[in-house]
């Protein structure tokens, strides 16, 4: 699995995320790759990744062909909330 920190995302639009090093996750092929892992139809989801948050590290994992995770870093400062609020805001749909 390849793994990003969300400050590698150059540009993201309702067809996909552009990265930095050129890589574009398109959501259709994640929404497709998404149904399929739960053995449901395309046309009845419109999931492209999974979320995950915890006291450490955040991130999301794309369902591309070979699975992407965009991580968003927890900031050593304990009143930096910068990184959760960049994590939360982000919804892939």
């Amino acid at each position: 699995m390849k793994e990003y920190n969300y400050k590698s995302i150059k540009r993201f639009d309702k067809s996909g995320i552009e990265l930095k090093d050129g890589y574009i996750i398109k959501f259709d092929e994640c929404r497709m790759n998404w149904a399929n892992s739960r053995k449901i139809s395309y046309v009845d989801s419109v999931c492209v990744a999974d979320r995950f948050f915890s006291n450490g590290n955040s991130y999301f994992i794309f369902y591309t062909n070979e699975r992407i995770k965009i991580v968003f870093m927890k900031s050593i400062f304990p009143w930096d909330t910068k990184y959760r609020k960049n994590f939360l805001k982000y919804k892939w749909y």
